[in-house]
């Protein structure tokens, strides 16, 4: 046989496996790989909060929202001093229990907002910290960041409770 021969063909055969190898990775594939970096990015966001609150650091945990949030909320940094003076602490942990997510793509844009939101326990007490968090908006790069952060205690929680939300007013909201 030919050498020019067997190596187009050995390439031909290499050109191929790379087409069928490097496909799109499936919905199911892409999805587990955002909700892993997702879950990494909120933990670490969570505990940069947690570490600021420890710290009764206002600035620092102002710094983690958004330009966005931070022009449009309304008195953002008493909010922050009314967290800390409730923030009771999480000598017993926390939980990650929801991680959802959220991906909106309108008019050639992307939006994607991740709403993480922890079970913290302090001396026995179980709490519940949300977060909204834009993680990309193509429209309006100002809004990436944290949006809204809500805590809220059990004795807060009622009957048809709702969350908020990016359509809600961006802030800091205590629930006792």
């Amino acid at each position: 046989m030919n050498k020019k021969y067997i190596f187009l063909v050995g390439m031909s055969w290499i050109l191929l496996g790379n087409i069928v190898g490097c496909g799109q990775a499936t919905r199911g594939q892409t999805i587990e790989k955002q909700y892993d970096s997702d879950q990494e990015y909120a933990t670490e966001l969570f505990e940069e909060v947690v570490e600021a609150l420890e710290s009764e650091d206002g600035e620092a945990i102002k710094e983690l929202f958004s330009p966005y949030a931070i022009e449009n909320s309304e008195n953002l940094d008493e909010k922050i001093e009314e967290l800390i003076e409730f923030y009771p602490g999480c000598n017993g942990g926390y939980e990650m229990v929801v991680p959802t997510h959220e991906s909106i793509e309108q008019y050639g844009s992307k939006e994607y907002i991740i709403y993480p939101k922890y079970h913290v326990t302090n001396d026995g007490e179980l709490y519940d910290l949300r977060l909204t968090v834009y993680i990309e908006n193509e429209a309006e790069s100002q809004k990436e960041g944290i949006y809204s952060m809500q805590v809220m205690t059990n004795e807060a929680w009622t009957e048809g409770f709702k969350w908020r939300n990016e359509e809600d007013a961006p802030g800091v909201y205590v629930l006792e």
